[in-house]
This record gives structure tokens, C-alpha cells and sequence, in this order.
């Protein structure tokens, strides 16, 4: 498979147009008010406000965290144990870190499933993809509006899964049917990565780059509803640029007192006001 570590063991991309952070604290701050816990649970992928649902931000002053399942088809639910996407927060930080300032990126989760699904012979980029090859995603970044989406929209996964499929063709029988399979999905990869702008048009890295992306209704693909993540950042912001000291008095237990499943906070609150405030500015458009 594609050099470097297993995909199994997922990547990590630092990237300055995700932001920096002129220090850790921040970011330390928001990855502890994410939930705890050494064992695995099952996290519901429906948008909505909880202790236990995707897609989920967390925000301290200049630093956003955003936990996402990526993929053409992501399953309802996932299992993972709480701690684990902690420790891909973490370590994303101490690998973006470049001596000056904490620079913004994502990691990965296991890439496995993916990888081989797009190196066999079923792989087509077009055919509906199993949900096993979804992958979870954590982005260290500046405050955005929306949720980003890294693991769909970023050049660097196209880039990646294109070179593992290379990879593969390369491994195979030259007299193997196949080959020409991958390379043609390989190309096609290396094709969409030049259309793709994680902050601009994001567009998914198993886009088509022959058909122009408004004629696919790509604009949404891959990302959560701006209320949804607005709602969520409100409900768990720390203290702008001025976040608790470590293990000082709310500190991120807090977060793990709010009931599982509540939506009476500020932040659904928040979005429901501005869905209404959409709703009423459509309907006096169309009268």
C-alpha cells in the first residue's frame, strides 16, 4: 500500500489556511470540553445537539475543533471511545506545531476500509460506497461558520487515495485486468484534486471532473448545516479569548453534566431563530 504509515493508523495534514494559534491554551481548552471516556459508544450521525452526536464543534477562543464522519455514504451511527478522538485532537496539535505558532490542519482515523475499497475491483468512484468506508475526521481550525469537512473536500485526500491506488496497480500481475482500472481512478482522483478548494468550492474528492460541480448539487455534500454547527459552538464555547486555567472552575467536566440528547441550550436556540428569520425572509420573497 501507498509508503508512509498503514492506513489503518490514519494521517495527519498541517495546513496554514486552516489558521494558527499563537498558543496551545486555547485549543487545549476546547479539546477538553469534548467527551471523556476510555471505552467505546456509539455516536448518532443525525446533526443533532449531544454529548454523543456527529458532526460536533467544539470552540475556545481562537481555536475551533470540528469531529466529523467523512465518506460518500456515512453510516447512522459509529463507535468509538470518546478518548480516541481527544487523542487525534492532541496529537494533531503537537504535529502542526512548528517551534513559533500551533498551526491548524486534520487528522484522520483509519483510512483502511476506504483505501480498500477504491483498490478493488468494485472501487468505482461513482457506485455507492459502503458504509464501512466512512472515516472519522478532527480539524484544529480558525472559527468558521460552517463545518469544513476536510476528509471530503481537502486535495490532500484526493491526492492521498489517488497514490494508494497507484500503489496497488503497481503491486498487481502486469497481464492483470485490473490495472487499468486503477489507473484510470487514480487519474480521475489527480484530475478532481485541481478543482478542489477546502475554504472555496468544496467539492468531494469522488466528484466527477468531467461534469461541471452545480450540475450535481455538490454545494452541500459532505457538510453538516451551518445552524447545526453554530448551535453546537454556542452550546459549548469556552470564554473567548480569555478560557478557564486548567482545572480551574469550568473547566470541560462541565460538558460532561449536560444531559445526552438535550436541546433546550442557547445554541438550538440560536438556530432556530435563524431558520425562522430564513423562513420569513423566503416567504416575503415569493409573495
Amino acid at each position: 500500500m501507498f509508503g508512509g504509515p498503514p492506513m489503518s493508523h490514519g494521517r495527519a495534514f498541517c495546513q496554514q489556511f486552516y489558521g494558527n494559534f499563537p498558543d496551545a491554551r486555547h485549543c487545549q481548552y476546547a479539546i477538553r470540553n469534548l467527551p471523556a471516556g476510555d471505552q467505546e459508544v456509539t455516536y448518532i450521525a443525525d446533526g443533532r445537539h449531544g454529548l454523543y452526536n456527529l458532526p460536533q464543534t467544539r470552540q475556545s477562543g481562537r481555536c475551533m475543533i470540528q469531529v466529523e464522519l467523512a465518506g460518500e455514504r456515512t453510516p447512522p451511527t459509529f463507535q468509538v471511545a470518546p478518548n480516541q478522538i481527544r487523542e487525534m485532537a492532541t496529537s494533531l496539535l503537537n504535529v502542526c506545531d512548528n517551534g513559533k505558532t500551533y498551526g491548524g490542519g486534520f487528522i484522520t482515523g483509519s483510512l483502511e476500509g476506504m483505501a480498500g475499497w477504491l483498490t478493488s475491483q468494485f472501487g468505482e468512484l461513482d457506485a455507492p460506497m459502503p458504509h464501512y468506508t466512512s472515516f472519522l475526521t478532527v480539524t484544529l481550525s480558525n472559527p468558521f461558520p460552517f463545518y469544513i469537512s476536510p476528509g471530503n473536500n481537502d486535495p490532500d485526500m484526493a491526492y492521498l487515495f489517488s497514490q494508494a491506488v497507484f500503489e496497488a496497480a503497481k503491486e498487481l500481475p502486469p497481464a492483470a485486468p485490473l490495472i487499468a482500472k486503477l489507473r484510470a481512478r487514480g487519474n480521475r482522483l489527480m484530475e478532481v484534486k485541481k478543482l478542489m478548494e477546502p475554504r472555496g468550492r468544496r467539492i468531494p474528492w469522488w466528484t466527477d471532473p468531467r461534469v461541471p460541480p452545480n450540475s450535481q448539487g455538490l454545494d452541500r455534500v459532505g457538510n453538516a448545516t451551518d445552524d447545526a454547527l453554530q448551535g453546537d459552538a454556542l452550546a459549548v464555547a469556552g470564554d473567548g479569548e480569555n478560557p478557564p486555567a486548567p482545572g480551574s472552575a469550568g473547566d470541560a467536566a462541565q460538558v460532561k453534566e449536560r444531559p445526552q440528547g438535550s436541546d433546550e441550550n442557547a445554541g438550538t436556540a440560536t438556530a432556530r431563530k435563524g431558520r425562522r428569520k430564513r423562513r420569513a425572509i423566503l416567504e416575503r420573497r415569493a409573495s
